[in-house]
Parts: C-alpha cells; structure tokens; sequence
C-alpha cells in the first residue's frame, strides 16, 4: 500500500502554504517551494529528504537555540516526520491532518517569534 494522491496534496499544500510565507523571510523558501513540488510518492520521498537535509545544515549554521535554528529544527522535523511515514507506510489523511496542524502551528510561532525579534 502507498500514499494516496490527496495524503501527498495535502503534504504538498503544507510547505507551498508555508513558501509563500511565514517562512519565506527566513532563507527557506526556495527548499519549501522544492519540497511542495512532487506529482508521485517517490518524488515526495526525494523532496521531503533533500528539505531534511536542507534544514539540518542551516541548523548547524545558526546559534544554538536561537529563532533561526529553532525554525530549521522544526522544519527538520517536519520533513523527516513526513519522509519516515510515508517509508513506513503509516501515513493516513487523519495523520496528515494532525501533523499538518500540529507543525502548522509550531511554525506559525516560532516565524512570528523570529519576525518580532527581527523588527522589534
């Protein structure tokens, strides 16, 4: 069994909603709009890995603990959660919608957290 088409939709929708913003001032963007490009599984899996990958070399790039190694950690885990379930095949709409939410709004705090400090 693999990833249905509309799990992998809404995967993709998730990183294209967060290219356009609130992520797209933190130097991530350009991998997110990569990584919300995929039309099969196995794509997803190449997309989601080289976002993983991405995101843990920005974070050894960053001050430990600060904003900006906070959201790449986040986005790390993110990519990585998505990658192992689809590998694992434990991926259903109902667990796309939890994780979904759960980095939706994980992200959503720690950008505006980073945009704050930013512009204070």
């Amino acid at each position: 069994m693999s990833a249905s088409n509309e799990t992998l939709r809404d995967i993709a929708r998730f990183w294209h909603g967060f290219a356009r913003s609130p992520l797209y001032e933190t130097g991530f963007c350009d991998a997110v709009r990569g990584a919300s490009n995929f039309d099969d599984e196995e794509e997803a899996r190449l997309a989601l890995s080289y976002l993983k990958g991405y995101a843990d070399a920005a974070r050894l790039a960053c001050p430990y603990q600060g904003p900006s190694w906070r959201i790449a950690h986040s986005v790390g885990c993110a990519a990585g959660t998505f990658l192992v379930r689809l590998q694992l095949d434990t991926l259903d709409p109902v667990t796309v919608s939890r994780l979904v939410a759960t980095y939706t709004a994980e992200l959503t705090a720690l950008c505006a957290e980073k945009r704050d400090e930013a512009h204070p």
